[in-house]
């Protein structure tokens, strides 16, 4: 998981060079630990990496293996964001809106059975998530 976040970082500050060792890294811990989740991350920051250097062909590749192994793990956290990237490098519009209301619908499934009002209001409420929910035209008091 640090791999995994470190790369975003590095994703988030443009400094690809720094990331490719990460993911590179987390490729290979994914092989040693083999199960779906490891292996849904490294697809995903792999996914990213390609996409972040243009290679969007590519990129769609391995964020299509992510959502494979994201889902024989039911991990509506990793869905739901892998859902959301779709949305934004799909070219095809209406598939991409697809990929938009499948990532809202995850991040609904997730917040609904929070009970602890602060919690879903900072779940809600994180960018990522809010970045979703008004892009799928959902007020996110409503939820």
């Amino acid at each position: 998981l640090t791999l995994y976040h470190l790369a975003r970082a590095y994703f988030q500050h443009e400094e690809l060079t720094q990331a490719e060792s990460l993911v590179h890294e987390l490729n290979e811990t994914a092989q040693i630990l083999d199960t779906d989740r490891y292996h849904a991350l490294a697809a995903l920051a792999q996914g990213e990496l390609n996409f972040l250097r243009g290679q969007q062909a590519e990129a769609v590749i391995e964020l299509n293996k992510a959502m494979l192994a994201a889902q024989s793990t039911m991990d509506r956290g990793g869905l739901w964001k892998l859902h959301a990237i779709m949305s934004n490098i799909i070219a095809d519009k209406a598939i991409a809106a697809v990929h938009l209301q499948i990532a809202a619908e995850f991040i609904r499934q997730t917040a609904e059975p929070l009970v602890d009002p602060h919690l879903k209001t900072c779940f809600l409420q994180a960018p990522p998530v809010l970045a979703v929910l008004h892009a799928a035209g959902i007020n996110p008091d409503k939820l």
